[in-house]
C-alpha cells in the first residue's frame, strides 16, 4: 500500500529519511533501494514519485535536505543519513545514524 505523502513529510519532521524513487527506474535500482530500507527499516522509507527530473532514478530527502541520484552508492548513502537522520525539528525514536567501520 502507498503511504500518503502527507505522512511521508511528517516522518521526515520526525527524523525519517525518505527515498523517493522512480518507478520506472531499473529493477537493479529498485533491488537496491529495498536493500538500503532494510538496512535501516526504522529510519529510512521509500516510495514511488513520477515526477524526478531525468537522468535521476531516485532522490534522498531528509527534513530541510534532498540529493538526487543516477545510481545507488552505499557511501553516499551512509554520508547523507549520518548528517540526517534522526535530525527533524521534532526527532522521535528515530535514531541518528552510525556508520559501521
Amino acid at each position: 500500500d502507498l503511504v500518503p505523502e502527507g505522512t511521508l513529510v511528517h516522518n521526515l519532521e520526525h527524523g525519517q529519511l525518505v527515498v523517493w524513487y522512480d518507478p520506472q527506474a531499473p529493477a537493479d535500482v529498485r533491488d537496491q533501494i529495498e536493500t538500503l530500507v532494510e538496512q535501516e527499516p526504522i529510519a529510512t522509507v521509500a516510495a514511488p514519485y513520477d515526477n524526478l527530473p531525468g537522468p535521476y532514478t531516485f532522490a534522498l530527502t531528509a527534513w530541510g535536505a534532498s540529493q538526487m541520484c543516477e545510481g545507488v552508492s552505499q557511501a553516499t548513502v551512509d554520508e547523507f543519513r549520518t548528517r540526517f537522520q534522526g535530525r527533524g525539528p521534532e526527532s522521535v525514536g528515530i535514531p541518528p545514524f552510525t556508520p559501521s567501520e
